[in-house]
């Protein structure tokens, strides 16, 4: 954008404006990248506790019982 008709204010809005926008985008990619680890990491310990409370919870169980 030519700034040599714009006023040193509008100038100053465009560029605050613009550095947004590039702050933007790179928070986004961050952002996803975290909640992706994170859902990960929740996934595991859910996993963790199913086959500790469904598949152990079982063999102690049955091997009470014989």
């Amino acid at each position: 954008m030519p700034v040599d008709f714009l006023s040193d204010d509008q100038v100053f809005r465009y560029g605050r404006l613009a550095a947004e926008q590039s702050r933007n985008t790179a928070t986004m990619p961050a952002t996803v990248r975290r909640l992706k680890t994170a859902s990960v990491d929740d996934a595991l310990d859910l996993l963790d506790v199913l086959m500790d409370t469904r598949l152990l919870g079982r063999g102690g169980a049955g091997g009470r019982r014989s």
